[in-house]
């Protein structure tokens, strides 16, 4: 379903639907769009969900979704990871997480810094992150998507149109066949 957005509120609430009994019936399904509302929101992302990795290069993917009124913190999960990833919608937003994380091992990088200063940091993520990586938590926005050969065992990221999600996602147990922990967070406009 592509561009589900741009949809009324009929027939968003008939594709709800819709979604519920193919989730039922066990039919894979893909909803796309740029802006999901709140109401399909808390209808797809309940407490936890598990989704098969259909790339075949995995096992399946446990999904915990932060669905509350105030600004999410981080999961503990992320807190002790040996390796994780958090993915922020914005720089400012990736500074708290950043900030919030109380960890030696870890790397913030997002676009505002300078070419020669992202050369340096992505140099240092692979050293933590890359396939024989020492460890540690990577902090960042989209910028980091999809260039960077890193993986991570858990990862969480704000919530985010699902292709970009998929990229991010493309990042959690990248060199092992083990499953991993991916946790949504929704932001909050305040």
């Amino acid at each position: 379903l592509d561009e589900i957005d741009a949809y009324d509120e009929m027939l968003q609430g008939s594709i709800q639907v819709l979604s519920k009994a193919l989730s039922a019936l066990g039919v894979p399904q893909m909803a796309m769009s740029a802006t999901l509302p709140s109401s399909f929101v808390e209808d797809m992302f309940v407490d936890e969900m598990e989704f098969e990795d259909v790339t075949g290069e995995g096992g399946t993917f446990r999904v915990a979704a932060d669905i509350t009124e105030s600004q999410p913190s981080l999961p503990e999960a992320v807190r002790e990871a040996e390796r994780a990833i958090v993915y922020a919608n914005t720089t400012d937003r990736a500074k708290e997480y950043y900030n919030d994380l109380n960890r030696t091992d870890k790397v913030l990088y997002h676009s505002r810094f300078t070419r020669p200063d992202r050369q340096s940091l992505e140099e240092d993520i692979l050293q933590r992150l890359g396939e024989s990586g020492t460890g540690g938590v990577v902090v960042m926005t989209q910028i980091g998507e999809m260039s960077l050969n890193i993986s991570a065992d858990v990862m969480a990221s704000d919530l985010c149109p699902i292709d970009r999600l998929a990229q991010r996602a493309g990042r959690m147990k990248r060199f092992s066949e083990e499953d991993g922990e991916l946790y949504l967070m929704r932001p909050q406009k305040n």
